[in-house]
């Protein structure tokens, strides 16, 4: 774990977050026999305690090495769903004590099942009483990959929302991991969602490759900077061990993921919107972050196959010139001109490209 937090942190991630396995008890999703789902504190008094063969020395120093690289730490946590989350104000006092005493600053919450309202209510409750007792102070990661869960019905406004499990290694049907796959996702999404409070992943395109041989869009083909670029409009999810990357791709995230962050914040403060075609791993696609009527960011994405310039239609703008500020990736143009129907024309060199600019409309001159 600390080789974990020592690649976060020279890589720019703001948050590590440990899975499944470092508390006591054994969950349903554990190689280990004899995991449950819920009823955790029937199965195991002390299941959320840290476990103690993992780390024999408490999170305390892990914490503390965290807070040392500038990550904020978090953790998995299943509620317990039995008896329609009865179990709610013990939960509470479990993730209140864990950011009280380690500085835990996100809690995903998986293994949800609702089976009721009263259910929903009961973590609600939960939820609540976290962010009243840490003064809102912890955020929450909504697994939404299955079960009945609210997810992007409601309740959103408690964190994000982690919205896929995917993977490159041959598990079940998988590997199912393919960056086009992913931003179709966000780009669908966005259209009804805020994509601020989602979260989308990136893995280690350099793993499993035999597995992909001869696939025109496999990860590794694609590139780790262009699988990391099709996630910047949401919340970018390093969904993997980071101590596996090699050093190539490591220097890639090492070079884009701090320039990324110091226009971070703002980019998804705007209205996050899709442009272009849906993303199907031959499209020219992208967003656009509406800031202002006169300003924003604009995140364009050539997929394999397409042509090298495109006319795409742009939200809430027409009949003017926009400035173009390069920020990320083949930015290379510098003004664009926006039709009286909103197109215009940008160009990316090559196939599985991107360039990611801050827009404003050039003023006329009198």
């Amino acid at each position: 774990m600390l080789e974990e937090l020592e690649q976060a942190g020279r890589l720019g991630i703001t948050l590590y977050q440990i899975d499944d396995g470092w508390q006591n008890g054994t969950s349903a999703n554990s190689v280990n026999p004899g995991g449950v789902w819920n009823g955790y504190y029937a199965a195991n008094a002390d299941f959320w305690e840290v476990n103690p063969l993992r780390f024999p020395n408490g999170l305390e120093p892990v914490a503390a090495f965290a807070k040392s690289k500038g990550v904020h730490l978090g953790l998995w946590f299943s509620p317990d769903s039995s008896h329609e989350f009865a179990n709610w104000k013990k939960d509470s006092e479990t993730l209140i004590g864990l950011h009280r005493r380690y500085g835990i600053a996100a809690f995903k919450m998986d293994g949800v099942k609702l089976t009721s309202k009263v259910s929903e209510e009961n973590l609600t409750k939960l939820i609540q009483q976290v962010l009243t007792e840490t003064g809102g102070n912890v955020f929450f990661n909504m697994d939404v990959t299955a079960e009945t869960r609210s997810g992007y019905y409601g309740r959103i406004h408690y964190g994000s929302l982690f919205v896929e499990n995917r993977f490159t290694g041959n598990f079940g049907k998988w590997p199912n991991y393919y960056p086009y796959r992913t931003l179709r996702n966000l780009w669908m999404l966005s259209e009804y969602m805020p994509a601020s409070r989602l979260q989308m992943e990136f893995l280690n395109v350099a793993r499993n490759q035999e597995l992909y041989e001869g696939d025109p869009l496999a990860p590794a083909v694609c590139g780790m900077e262009y699988s990391f670029a099709v996630t910047m409009c949401a919340n970018p999810l390093a969904w993997m061990e980071l101590t596996g990357l090699n050093e190539t791709e490591a220097k890639v995230l090492e070079r884009i993921v701090p320039r990324y962050r110091q226009v971070q914040a703002d980019l998804l403060a705007g209205y996050v919107l899709p442009i272009g075609e849906e993303p199907d791993g031959t499209a020219w696609t992208g967003f656009q972050s509406v800031k202002t009527e006169d300003k924003g960011y604009l995140l364009l994405i050539r997929e394999n196959g397409s042509e090298e310039t495109h006319r795409c239609q742009l939200r809430g703008l027409a009949d003017c010139r926009l400035k173009l500020e390069g920020i990320l990736g083949a930015a290379g143009q510098r003004s664009v001109q926006v039709d009286g129907e909103g197109r215009a024309a940008f160009t990316l060199p090559g196939a599985f490209c991107y360039a990611l600019y801050r827009y404003q409309v050039e003023k006329s001159e009198e």
